[in-house]
């Protein structure tokens, strides 16, 4: 039990809770819920089978019996390519507004070592603040998008590296603030990592879809 509660908190986010509010009494729906959330499907999987299957109710149309047919036709290659797509812009914008967050709280915490701020203590304590939530916010979204597609330890300690190399650049190179392009870097490298993800996730279920480059 303790196992499908773990899966359901991976997949069940709170954009897809919101849309199928409409589909409480959907017995259709339901039951492929049901049978989707018994499955031994990576959580990834169900996250695009729900989905898929809450589109397709919500517009009306009858679900397949048997959800495993699924792969074959079009309405479900059609979805599926969507919210990869979506994924992946997600990841994106999460990606970049954490990096430029993660510029504003150490920009702080540097100014703060050397004991000079851009306004004063009060101002940039607050605007670093803000960065670190912002930061910490955006890091999480992108955590969770990542786990749909594989194991997040990785990109994880991607992060921590880079604020131990920023720290070490700090007092290498005092003159200069590197951050911006401490962590810009991280995020491309991270956001070039998260798509041979979503690939190998496209293979490794027979998936006939082609994201593109972007």
């Amino acid at each position: 039990m303790a196992k499908n509660k773990k899966a359901e908190a991976s997949w069940a986010t709170k954009a897809l809770t919101k849309k199928t509010a409409a589909l409480m009494d959907d017995q259709q729906f339901n039951k492929a819920l049901d049978m989707i959330d018994h499955t031994q499907e990576s959580a990834g999987m169900k996250h695009l089978l729900v989905n898929w299957a809450a589109d397709e109710r919500l517009e009306g149309r009858k679900l397949p019996d048997k959800l495993l047919s699924r792969k074959k036709t079009s309405s479900f290659k059609e979805s599926v390519k969507r919210y990869m797509l979506e994924d992946r812009g997600t990841f994106r914008l999460s990606g970049v507004t954490a990096a430029f967050s993660m510029v504003l709280l150490c920009s702080f915490i540097r100014n703060a070592l050397f004991n000079s701020y851009l306004v004063n203590f009060s101002v940039d304590a607050l605007v670093g603040t803000i960065g670190g939530v912002l930061a910490l916010l955006n890091l999480k979204t992108q955590f969770n998008v990542t786990a749909f597609y594989g194991s997040t330890t990785n990109m994880m300690w991607t992060d921590i590296l880079s604020v131990v190399l920023w720290f070490m650049l700090v007092w290498a190179f005092r003159q200069f603030d590197l951050s911006i392009l401490v962590f810009l870097v991280t995020y491309i490298f991270n956001y070039v990592r998260f798509k041979k993800m979503q690939k190998k996730f496209i293979e490794e279920n027979h998936l006939e879809i082609d994201l593109g480059s972007k």
